[in-house]
């Protein structure tokens, strides 16, 4: 219960900053979006079952849903995904420097 609330903790810090650094705004919200998946991805993954559309509605649309379910991890497909934006972001020099 204290690593869920933890991971729900992280997530909202990482989507505040992506917010905060990633100034196109397609990509961040694409970020954010694919953040809350991550987060129903791990609960998910926990309980060993696959997601729920309605888990997600309002967040990802439909096709994105089936697409993440096809997936044999979809954990790591939502982490990549926001990889992928975050590449996008740096090479496209729409993303602010940031320390790490």
């Amino acid at each position: 219960r204290v690593a869920v609330s933890n991971l729900v903790f992280q997530s909202r810090t990482f989507a505040q900053q992506t917010c905060a650094y990633i100034q196109d705004d397609d990509l961040s919200s694409k970020m954010v979006r694919y953040t809350i998946a991550a987060v129903v991805a791990t609960r998910c993954h926990l309980r060993n079952t696959r997601i729920a559309p309605e888990m997600l509605l309002g967040v990802l649309k439909e096709s994105e849903i089936e697409e993440l379910n096809k997936e044999k991890n979809t954990l790591f497909y939502t982490t990549w995904i926001i990889r992928v934006c975050l590449a996008d972001a740096v090479f496209g020099g729409s993303c602010l420097p940031f320390h790490v």
